[in-house]
């Protein structure tokens, strides 16, 4: 699916987060940004 208007590749659907708990909120100048923790293969 395209959110943002970019195009994905095959291989971005091997990676992700089975827990996003460290995730963090930061507040930036522009707003709000999710600050995710680094994205590990997924089998």
């Amino acid at each position: 699916m395209i959110y943002v208007g970019i195009t994905g590749n095959y291989t971005d659907n091997k990676y992700g987060w089975t827990n996003i708990r460290n995730a963090e909120i930061m507040r930036v100048r522009e707003g709000y940004m999710i600050k995710m923790p680094r994205a590990v293969p997924i089998d």
